[in-house]
Parts: C-alpha cells; structure tokens; sequence
C-alpha cells in the first residue's frame, strides 16, 4: 500500500505514464535533437551559400567565359515520402537548382539560368536522415579548433626540435616540423613528410634564389597576438622578459595585434618590452576582428552582419600586410589605435591588468553541462582542471589569461563570467546569439 500510495500519473510528451520516483521532476527534458537540427538549418541557409562563395568564379583553360554561382534554391518537393523511401531503398531528398551567370570575356556577353546540381538529402523531424531506404544519423564529434599550434622538445642530447600545425576551417592540416639535423620538413594531411622546400616550390617560388630573395639568409622575428584591455596580453610580456636571444641584430622583427575594435598603444608598449632586450619592431599591424570580450557590462559580440563585415575586411587587410613582412619592409606600420590611445591603454588598461584579470568569477552550470571537456582543451594556459566525463574546475594558481576562450567554446552555454555573462552571445555558436 506504501508503493501504491507513491505511484503517480506524469505526462511525457502526449503520452499518459505511471512514474515510481520519489521526487518530483527538477529539470525539463531538454530537447535533445535541437543541436542537429539547429545545425542542419544553418547548413541550408548559411553554410551552402559560404561553400559556394569559396567556389567563387569558374574559369574555362582559355579564359574566355567565367562561370559564377549567384544563388539557389530547394523549392521543388521530395519526389517520394519518408515511408516510400523506406518501401523503395531510395534516399529522401529534394532537387537543388543554382542559378549561375556564364560571362563571356570577349563579348561581354551575359547569361542567367537556373540549373539543376542535384539530389540533397532531407532532415526528417526525428533529426535523422534516410539514405537508400536505411534510416542514418550524424554523429557530432569533438575536433581541434581552427587556429595553430606550436610544440617544443628537447631531448637526452640537449637537442631542440620544433613543430607547428596549421588547421584551417577548411582544407588540408599543414604539420611543420624540424628534426635533430635541423632540417626543416613539411606533412599535408597526415601524409609523408617532404622538404618544406617542395611546397614553397608547389606554390611557384621556383629557383634557390627566388626562395632566398622571399625568406632571406636571416630569421624573422614575429609577435602575433590578441589584445587584452588595449595592451599586449600579461603572457606575452612575461615571455619577452623571459626571452634570451643572442645575435638578435641585424632580424627582421614585425608585430601584427587583433582586436574588437582598437589597439591604443598596444605596439608602444610592446616596443618598449621589446627594447629593453635590444629588438626594435621594424614593421607592425593590426587587424580589427569580431568582438569576443564579454567580460564588462557594456560589451557583447558583435551581430552575425557585423562580424561578417569585419572577417571580409580582416581578409583584404591581412593580404597587403602579408607581402610587407615576406620581404622584409621596414619603417610600416597600419595600426587602429583609436581616439584616446594613452587612456584606454595606460588608465583603463592598467585597471583590467590589475583587477579584471582573474579566473574566480568563472563558474559552471552543472546542470547544464554535458562534460564535453571541450573548455579545458581550449584554455591556453591549462588553468582548468577537467576533460571529458568531467565538470571543469578553475585552479586559481594565478595563470588565467581572461581570454574568455572557455566561456565561447562552451557548446551548451554553461560556464559563465559571474553576472557579466549572462544572456550574452558566444562568437563561436551563432545559435546563442540574440
């Protein structure tokens, strides 16, 4: 009679079920399946259209006509239902057409037509899709953002070998790596590796001295970074004080910053770091891309327009930049330091130094989190103690950066910056946006 008394009747769904628990439900069933339908909905109407504008402009072998995708459309329905594709061994799709524009250069004449690309498979309402007749699914799956990556060994013998991965959103993974004879080699796509040589000559510097006139007898010396609070990050001001370089003059030395919006006077500070160990910064730049400080009550991402108006002209900057440091250009410098360069960097700089660079107003939804490990594989200084099938803990040993990378990388918005945070969007997951 006990038992009996603790039976009670609960909905799931549209479904009349008897539940035995003791404690009445605390959380809602989430949906489950919004993640895949979510992306299957940008794929249709964001991802295809960046997957055609990559394709850009098609050119015949002799150059004469020029064939450019314009748009395209999935209007027409399914040729058979989910139940007849299932009856048929067919595949649930319907017909895309894409409207194109063939250009002839010599006539300058233009045609417009819409054409047929093909059969694209349909998401059911169960986020499955149904290919020959078989029922399939996607299955996410964790990968390594899109950034590089630098590695350091050194061995038993005191020898020193290096390695940098290159990891497009697109495209092959380009693998540098030197070994103890110091010979610099090269794998695309996991492949075997060949002389860094044979892809610079793959991509048409093609004799001895075309490459040395690009690269020159001397190293280059690079500081690549992102700006925090209108100054060099803390990390890579205590990596040049640390640094301890011989034979230094006579290098080429460039700087190229990121920021959401302006520099101020990042790159004087960085000279003066810089100078105290005898490197002068020949040439320096700076490039303006999507805002992802969050951290401060009047400031969020950008809207998805903004930040596709910033990646274009990220683009066209980094192209007039990227010649300059390959041949060595001195005394330039393109720099987005704003109105008030010295109180942004010196005033409130110092303040977001001193006070807002901590690791303890983080914290984690652990109802929300799925335990992905996904934000301590992106923390640049290991500060978070977690992986998969774990809750991420932040070790307050003084190493937080407050770069926000866990906070944007979080892929169902659990962790967040105390109060500052939240109902704020995410510049990795266009889903969060508002």
């Amino acid at each position: 009679m006990i038992h009996m008394a603790m039976v009670k009747d609960v909905m799931f769904g549209k479904t009349m079920r008897k539940s035995y628990a003791k404690y009445e439900e605390i959380l809602e069933i989430p949906n489950m399946l919004k993640i895949q339908k979510d992306s299957y909905q940008w794929f249709l109407k964001e991802g295809l259209r960046e997957v055609f504008k990559d394709v850009g402009t098609i050119t015949d072998f002799s150059g004469k006509l020029e064939l450019s995708f314009l748009d395209y459309t999935m209007e027409d329905k399914a040729k058979y239902t989910i139940e007849e594709c299932r009856d048929r061994d067919a595949t649930y799709a319907k017909p895309i057409k894409v409207r194109v524009r063939l250009r002839n250069t010599e006539t300058e004449v233009i045609t417009e037509q819409d054409i047929f690309m093909g059969d694209f498979p349909v998401m059911t309402n169960g986020g499955t899709f149904v290919i020959n007749g078989a029922e399939r699914v996607i299955i996410s799956q964790i990968v390594r953002s899109p950034g590089m990556y630098y590695g350091h060994e050194v061995d038993k013998a005191d020898q020193h070998t290096y390695t940098a991965t290159v990891i497009p959103y697109r495209g092959a993974w380009l693998e540098y790596e030197t070994d103890n004879s110091n010979v610099f080699w090269v794998r695309i796509d996991k492949n075997r590796k060949i002389p860094i040589t044979s892809l610079i000559r793959a991509l048409g510097v093609q004799t001895d001295e075309q490459i040395k006139e690009m690269f020159g007898e001397d190293e280059r010396i690079g500081f690549c970074f992102p700006v925090h609070g209108w100054r060099p990050p803390v990390l890579v001001r205590e990596f040049i004080k640390g640094l301890d370089i011989t034979n230094h003059a006579g290098h080429y030395c460039y700087a190229v910053c990121t920021a959401g919006d302006n520099i101020g006077e990042t790159i004087d500070i960085l000279r003066g770091d810089l100078k105290a160990k005898g490197i002068n910064i020949d040439s320096a730049f700076s490039l303006i891309m999507p805002e992802s400080y969050v951290g401060l009550p009047f400031m969020d991402v950008d809207s998805p327009e903004k930040e596709r108006q910033k990646k274009e002209l990220a683009a066209k900057a980094l192209e007039e930049f990227t010649p300059y440091i390959i041949y060595r250009k001195s005394g330039i410098e393109r720099l987005d330091i704003g109105r008030w360069p010295r109180i942004n960097s010196r005033v409130i700089g110092g303040f977001f130094t001193r006070f807002l660079i901590t690791d303890k107003p983080f914290r984690v939804d652990t109802r929300q989190c799925v335990q992905c490990g996904k934000c301590a594989e992106v923390c640049p200084v290991g500060d978070i103690k977690g992986g998969k099938g774990l809750i991420p803990e932040w070790q307050h040993n003084g190493m937080c950066l407050t770069c926000l990378s866990c906070y944007h990388h979080c892929p169902v918005h659990a962790i967040e910056f105390g109060n500052r945070t939240k109902k704020k969007g995410q510049y990795y997951f266009d889903k969060n946006k508002q």
